[in-house]
């Protein structure tokens, strides 16, 4: 697991759903993202890194060869709620190590009770990276992203609860399981991702 946050700034969900789409039709730019990212965000410091992470999330991301070469059935997914938050979540977590490890220490957590706190959330991932602000900060980029994208809801301030999702396609599911595999580039790939738990949002 990578123990390098790499997330300085949150994206703005909805903006992050048209950017794949327009990565899919060949129209997305740096300009394109400043231009959609503006009305979401204050400050030209906050917009340039936020430009620089929602290309990381789309254009650059090591899963959007894949992504294109299914565009018609992501774009197909993309209409489904469950599935929707799977491509999403999918791409955050395949770009952003820190995305795919709070997954994790929240799927493990998860499996045993209904809800997780944000401080606990902070004490496992500090154990991960060791930089208490720096974790804290960044849990406050990703944790209102998987809110967004719909894996998980905050029913109070600093809980949170997961989302159970029921995905309709093949392709969400895929994108989301190989982003397992691009975290863990040693497993093999029958590997009982089942048993993960990252998978704890799809059971």
């Amino acid at each position: 697991m990578s123990n390098i946050i790499g997330l300085d700034q949150r994206i703005p969900i909805n903006v992050m759903e048209i950017a794949i789409k327009a990565v899919l039709d060949d129209t997305y730019s740096i300009e394109w993202a400043k231009t959609n990212l503006e009305p979401e965000l204050n400050g030209k410091n906050r917009i340039a890194k936020a430009v620089t992470e929602l290309g990381n999330a789309t254009v650059n991301n090591k899963l959007m060869g894949f992504v294109k070469t299914n565009k018609n059935k992501v774009l197909e997914a993309l209409q489904y709620k469950s599935d929707k938050t799977l491509v999403l979540v999918g791409l955050i977590n395949a770009a952003f190590g820190f995305g795919y490890n709070t997954t994790m220490v929240m799927g493990k957590y998860f499996h045993v009770q209904d809800c997780i706190s944000k401080a606990l959330l902070a004490e496992k991932m500090s154990k991960v990276y060791a930089y208490n602000k720096s974790v804290d900060n960044a849990l406050y980029r990703i944790l209102p992203m998987f809110i967004e994208a719909g894996l998980i809801i905050r029913p109070t301030t600093g809980i949170y609860s997961r989302v159970p999702l029921e995905p309709r396609t093949d392709i969400a599911v895929e994108i989301y399981k190989q982003s397992f595999f691009i975290n863990n580039p040693k497993c093999p790939k029958d590997y009982p991702i089942e048993d993960s738990p990252y998978w704890k949002f799809l059971q």
